[in-house]
């Protein structure tokens, strides 16, 4: 979610501190680990703000939301307490246009142990940034990858990348992706995906699942349809 937003930093080098209210509603001491996140995209069309290192952003460095924030990374409540923790976001040197998104997650891991082994549990609450500096709107520009084979959710699959290469966030995208085979112009496999949101600078690894059968021998082709509705 972008449930803290924060936008209008309009110069270069600025520092803004970001206020969050934490509170623990329990009767023993939390200690929470704080997580550092740029905003990428799923394979489901889905922005995703926390931990996501197995992603894939082309941000440039400047651009990146864990490069303009900083704060603790570890944070201690005591019984019913309520703390306000500080953080600091600092802007690039130039103006750019778009968002950058990005998330701060708060972890809290809780062992309980079970005859001989302990049972780990982690908690976690997310908070999602949007920043901008301009209105200036960019235009969509969205690059096809080199398509692949591979293994997504342990299955076969060809795997289409659609990379983002600007500040964008692309809203309401739909996408609907056919493997022909060119000699009989016939539709072997297929995906689609309703209403994908497309984070800035990021990249969409959609996978076409080939099922049990693997493709004859031939020539292919994959065709794409993009479309969204903001036109």
């Amino acid at each position: 979610t972008e449930e803290n937003i924060h936008q209008g930093l309009d110069y270069k080098n600025q520092k803004e501190q970001v206020v969050i209210q934490l509170t623990n509603q329990t009767k023993e001491q939390v200690h929470l680990k704080v997580a550092f996140a740029d905003a990428k995209t799923t394979s489901q069309g889905v922005i995703d703000y926390s931990d996501n290192q197995h992603l894939r952003s082309k941000a440039p460095q400047e651009l990146l939301f864990t490069q303009m924030i900083s704060g603790p990374s570890d944070i201690v409540l005591k019984a019913q307490e309520t703390k306000e923790v500080v953080f600091e976001l600092l802007m690039p040197e130039g103006v750019f246009d778009g968002f950058v998104l990005g998330g701060i997650e708060f972890i809290e891991e809780i062992s309980e142990q079970k005859e001989s082994s302990t049972l780990t549990t982690q908690m976690s609450y997310l908070v999602g940034f949007k920043l901008s500096e301009t209105d200036n709107e960019l235009p969509y520009d969205l690059v096809l990858e080199e398509p692949r084979v591979g293994m997504k959710d342990y299955k076969n699959a060809i795997l289409v990348s659609l990379a983002n290469q600007n500040g964008r966030l692309i809203n309401e995208l739909k996408l609907s992706i056919q493997v022909i085979k060119k000699e009989e112009e016939t539709v072997i496999l297929q995906s689609h995906l309703e209403s994908a949101r497309i984070a800035p600078y990021s990249v969409i690894e959609i996978p076409v699942y080939l099922e049990d059968d693997l493709l004859d021998p031939g020539d292919y082709e994959i065709r794409i349809q993009a479309k969204s509705d903001e036109g």
